[in-house]
């Protein structure tokens, strides 16, 4: 059987998604949260102590967190059980695991994780996280087949008229999970370094993708959302980026579940085992732009 290309950066969030969450894993690690999420993103690579630690803290290969070369954890083959395990069958296998499961949500969710970011198929009974609103749920749609075309800006220039009417912005990465900060020029910006074909939606309509696993399994990262006219949160849960100023007065940028209720803006994450909701007054909730599409990777394929 091929092996499925995992990156650094996909095998550094498969090991932090089995210790929990970030900001569980970097207390572990003895790092920064920010320091942990850099190396997640992929824009610094981890040092041997670093990889080490980790390995010993998820329980997966250090060789597995270098390399990639599986297997992904080392055989656990406690003395005298030889014999058992040699008669383990993959029902015996899946048995054991579900028990865990429905003792432990939290193991259940951190294995989907697992999964999901290795690339394999979604679980056969198609289960979802409970919470999300149906009519949300309507807009995370299946992935696309052929993929979803990117296309540089530099571009643009050589497509039809009438296919560059098509596409939108890609302006950025979107957290799914911590919130992020936009540094620089306006947002959403009005020129992209790519463009996502997108026919059937308005010109002023973009699109991020997602790099977070607090809105698995309805925007798994490496999802690229399209986003709408800016609206107002109200009183039924609807997807969007929500733009807000935290306790600080920075200003910060997530893709949640938003909805107001009793005075507070409610930033809601599709797995609710690994992250928690966030509240916020209205007074510091700027914008919401709602989720129009979702396109969801394909599995095993490579983040552009």
């Amino acid at each position: 059987m091929t092996e499925p290309h995992v990156d650094l950066k996909t095998r550094l969030r498969m090991a932090v998604a089995i210790v929990g969450t970030q900001s569980a894993a970097a207390t572990r690690l003895g790092i920064s949260q920010a320091r942990l999420s850099n190396y997640v993103r992929g824009e610094n690579a981890p040092g041997e102590d670093i990889l080490r630690s980790l390995s010993q803290i998820s329980g997966v290969r250090l060789q597995w967190l270098r390399t990639g070369e599986l297997p992904v954890f080392e055989p656990d083959r406690p003395a005298g059980a030889e014999r058992t395990l040699e008669q383990m069958t993959p029902g015996t296998l899946l048995n054991a695991v579900g028990a865990r499961a429905q003792q432990d949500p939290a193991f259940y969710w951190r294995t989907v994780a697992y999964l999901r970011a290795l690339g394999a198929p979604k679980d056969h009974a198609g289960s979802q996280v409970s919470g999300p609103p149906s009519d949300a749920d309507k807009a995370a749609d299946p992935a696309p087949k052929p993929p979803v075309p990117i296309v540089p800006h530099a571009d643009l220039a050589d497509l039809l008229e009438a296919r560059r009417a098509e596409m939108i912005r890609v302006v950025a990465r979107v957290a799914a999970g911590y919130p992020f900060r936009w540094e620089g020029q306006p947002f959403p910006p009005a020129i992209a370094e790519r463009y996502l074909h997108a026919p059937g939606h308005a010109r002023e309509a973009f699109a991020m993708e997602v790099d977070g696993a607090s809105m698995e399994p309805d925007m798994p990262a490496g999802s690229m959302v399209v986003f709408g006219r800016e609206t107002e949160p109200g009183p039924e849960s609807r997807a969007g980026l929500a733009i807000y100023e935290d306790a600080a007065g920075n200003v910060k940028y997530t893709l949640k579940y938003v909805h107001r209720y009793e005075n507070r803006v409610h930033l809601v994450p599709a797995n609710k085992y690994l992250f928690k909701t966030e509240h916020v007054t209205p007074e510091r909730f700027r914008h919401l732009y709602p989720v129009l599409t979702v396109f969801k990777p394909q599995p095993g394929a490579r983040r552009p």
